[in-house]
């Protein structure tokens, strides 16, 4: 091999070399340590489900109904937290 062969080679190697450190050590994660977010505490809420299958055109009362404790990404925005809100003529009803 000549010797201008053999330098080249060398040059590219030593090349090769220098941009993997660099992708390594910029990259996110690459090098260091990473700072890890810390996660929020998911909190739960109280919602109203009921106890049964209820038919259709059937006047809900609360003995219909129970409460489940949910994550709040899983409960609906509309979710009522207390049977009292729901049904008519109760006192969380107007």
């Amino acid at each position: 091999m000549r010797r201008t062969s053999r330098l080249l080679v060398l040059f590219g190697i030593g090349l090769a070399v220098l941009t993997f450190i660099l992708i390594v050590a910029l990259l996110p994660g690459g090098g260091g340590v990473a700072n890890k977010p810390t996660p929020t505490p998911v909190t739960n809420v109280t919602v109203v489900e009921a106890a049964a299958d209820i038919p259709l055109g059937t006047v809900v009362t609360q003995d219909m109904l129970t409460t489940a404790t949910v994550p709040v990404n899983v409960a609906a925005g509309d979710a009522f937290g207390s049977p009292a809100q729901h049904v008519p003529g109760s006192r969380g009803l107007a």
